[in-house]
């Protein structure tokens, strides 16, 4: 696996984290335990930016052993 590879995995699972947080969170209508940040959909943006960096740090990482 290369760090593209890794940061294409990232994306895709920081988006679907950060998208079902945020489903759950309007689908239940119940007060957030977490303080979110406004607007709401700056969660979605958060978490596939980390998603992308971290998965490019693994997939270089695995690249590296191989």
């Amino acid at each position: 696996m290369s760090a593209r590879g890794g940061a294409l995995r990232g994306l895709a699972g920081g988006l679907l984290f950060g998208g079902f947080i945020l489903i759950a969170y309007r689908v239940s209508g119940a007060e957030a335990e977490a303080e979110l940040p406004h607007p709401e959909v700056l969660l979605v943006v958060i978490t596939t930016l980390l998603g992308v960096a971290l998965g490019a740090l693994g997939g270089r990482s695995r690249g590296r052993r191989a």
